[in-house]
């Protein structure tokens, strides 16, 4: 090889060396720091950032996270071609934060320039107190089965089933009558506060067509809570230092502890009885003591009762969805009852059980205070406006749609009484009134069997309002995204299609006028005048 050969053959082999030598990957992110602003607490927000290999090597990603709360969605470790471009997906969870919060994102690469980046992710957390409110809502079904189970363990309800058992046992009764005996015993206690409570259900939804009425029964029910924890408070400190029952403030009165014994001696004693008919009588004599001795003793159990079922209402506008976590409460209700029943069964005496309640009576009066403040709050802060102080303005929300449709030649469609009542439940209505010949007005009301107007259309979003439940009764789906009022209840004044006749007049009377009988008459009257 002559020389010029080698020379040239030696300068491309140096080149070659110093090009590889040089080559690296060479990372660049979009953003140095990402601003998410103002965030309302709860929201999960996404975002991403663009990598961008600009070197001449592969380059390999590793990511990480500062805290739970930022997560990245796709791979953590990847790897980029030569002039290739990528996204970091990422997401930022603001539940449980407020105010200014800072964490960050850490890209780990192989470019020995820049081996590790240290990307900000800021946010500015927005918590109200609907937020508040909400959250507290979210733990409704726990605070239920709660409730219900330590008024099934509280002393009023636990006695009555001890000496109930022990009444058997003491009047020689075999385990399959004391299975009789208790079962129907259970069940009436079940049903009858299954009853008694849809009876205050409806008592309380009632009072919800009187806005201020209903905001007061809901302060004062959660002032009784709060009461009723204090003394319950009491009652686990004194039981604490004496050990003594007597002391005890919250209990069943002793009159009424004496009437009930007396029930179930009477009720169930059936000993003279005859022998094919001792079975069918044990029962229903369980069962009838059953539900007077759950109507003596609700005296003590209502106490937990009334402030939960106020509670239900509150977190559940809904009748269906209501009378299930009524049906929740009662099951847990009687759930220690019948664990108590089984171990009767078993062979525990009175004296066990009593020992049993002595030992943690102070232990139950303070889980039960703590529960009658949780109901307090809870009803404080989800039916009374601005922490309950009736009078005061709601909280704000979206507002809800109000479309009436009535035909424009109509001169009787007065509106403004019906809407002006409306507006004393929903403060926040954005009314539109719309023609019945419109293309809107057809496609609202077509598929409904529709002969008078005006009609008015409440937007769906409805459901999701405390109000809704003081609308429920009078509102007719449309399998859409509105309902619309019921005509016997919002009023008409317009048939459509009616046939006009001369010298006849159409008169709208409202069935729930009190003198009815009286404006008939008068226009009967007026009638034959003209």
């Amino acid at each position: 090889m002559s020389l010029k050969l080698k020379i040239i053959f030696l300068a491309s082999t140096f080149l070659l060396s110093s090009a590889n030598l040089h080559a690296q990957p060479s990372i660049w992110v979009s953003k140095s720091s990402v601003s998410l602003g103002g965030v309302k607490e709860g929201r999960l927000i996404k975002r991403d950032l663009d990598i961008e290999n600009r070197g001449d090597e592969e380059l390999a990603i590793q990511a990480n996270v500062s805290c739970g709360c930022v997560r990245i969605l796709d791979k953590k470790s990847f790897s980029i071609s030569p002039g290739e471009k990528t996204k970091l997906r990422f997401s930022f969870d603001s539940t449980g934060y407020e105010g200014k919060v800072t964490h960050y994102i850490y890209i780990n690469s192989n470019d020995p320039e820049n081996k590790s980046l240290k990307i900000p992710i800021s946010a500015s957390v927005i918590r109200t107190p609907k937020d508040v409110i909400e959250r507290f809502k979210s733990f409704n079904l726990g605070i239920i089965i709660s409730s219900g189970l330590i008024d099934g363990i509280n002393p009023c309800a636990f006695t009555v089933l001890v000496f109930f058992i022990s009444f058997l046992a003491f009047v020689g009764y075999t385990k399959r009558k004391m299975f009789i005996a208790g079962f129907a015993f259970v069940l009436a206690i079940f049903i009858t506060y299954i009853l008694i409570g849809f009876g205050l259900f409806e008592f309380i939804r009632r009072l919800e067509a009187f806005f201020f009425i209903s905001q007061w029964v809901s302060l004062l029910v959660s002032i009784f809570a709060f009461i009723l924890g204090i003394f319950s408070l009491y009652d686990f400190f004194i039981y604490r230092k004496t050990k003594d029952f007597e002391r005890v403030k919250l209990k069943l009165p002793l009159f009424l502890k004496e009437k009930i014994q007396e029930t179930i001696r009477q009720g169930t004693d059936i000993r003279r009885s005859k022998v094919l008919a001792k079975d069918l009588r044990l029962l229903v004599s369980a069962f009838v003591t059953g539900f007077i001795v759950s109507l003596l003793e609700s005296v003590c159990t209502g106490q937990i009762y009334v402030p939960t079922l106020v509670y239900i209402l509150r977190i559940s506008p809904h009748k269906l969805k209501a009378f299930g976590y009524l049906l929740l409460y009662n099951l847990m209700f009687v759930f220690p009852l019948v664990f108590i029943l089984y171990l009767g069964l078993r062979g525990l005496t009175s004296e066990v059980f009593a020992n049993f309640a002595k030992r943690n009576l102070g232990k139950i009066k303070l889980i039960t205070a703590l529960l009658f403040f949780v109901l307090g709050i809870g009803i404080l802060l989800i039916s009374v406006p601005i922490f309950g102080f009736p009078g005061s303005s709601k909280p704000e929300s979206s507002k809800i749609d109000l479309i009436i449709i009535k035909p424009k030649e109509c001169l009787t469609c007065n509106t403004d009484f019906f809407v002006n009542n409306l507006k004393k439940i929903l403060v926040d209505l954005e009314i539109r009134e719309i023609d019945y010949q419109d293309g809107e007005a057809q496609e609202l009301i077509s598929g409904l069997r529709i002969n008078m107007l005006p009609l008015y259309f409440l937007n769906k979003k409805i459901e999701e309002r405390g109000e809704y439940a003081k609308l429920e009764d009078f509102l007719i789906d449309t399998k859409k995204d509105y309902f619309y009022f019921d005509p016997s209840f919002a009023g008409a004044s317009y048939f459509l299609g009616r046939k006009k006749i001369p010298q006849r007049l159409d008169a709208f009377i409202s069935f729930r006028i009190l003198d009815l009988d009286k404006i008939l008459e008068t226009i009967k009257n007026l009638l034959e005048e003209i």
